[in-house]
């Protein structure tokens, strides 16, 4: 049961940077357009931080098409800061088909966030090692 004094739309957002060349972006709860706009503002500010930011979308519960438009703006913002941004923990096709029609370079994985760290580290380099 809910309780009446919780807010309406809950929205956890968490950073980890687990080497210098990466930091990773998790976010939990629903994406809204009253929440997304949050989460847009702290992936973008990593971007001037890393060359890889992964946004790990696995913890999100709804995804709304006014979040949807807002998240359409990390893409050409990413670019421009020179950085790779990842997208990690897509496990509906049908999210993963919205945010590729945004013009997310790569494609949204089902992948964990930590997955898309070990790709980015390739099989001759050290995880801390992570160049852009």
């Amino acid at each position: 049961m809910r309780r009446t004094d919780e807010p309406d739309e809950l929205l956890d957002i968490r950073l980890h940077a687990p080497t210098p060349g990466v930091v990773i972006v998790w976010a939990a709860g629903r994406v809204t357009g009253t929440t997304a706009p949050q989460l847009v503002l702290r992936t973008g500010q990593q971007f001037h931080r890393a060359p890889h930011v992964i946004l790990d979308l696995s913890g999100v519960e709804d995804l709304d098409r006014d979040a949807l438009q807002l998240l359409g703006t990390l893409p050409e913002r990413a670019r421009a800061a020179a950085t790779q941004l990842h997208i990690a923990g897509v496990e509906h096709e049908a999210m993963a088909g919205h945010l590729r029609h945004l013009g997310f370079e790569e494609q949204p994985t089902p992948a964990p966030a930590a997955a898309v760290l070990a790709s980015l580290a390739g099989p001759g380099r050290r995880r801390w090692e992570i160049a852009g």
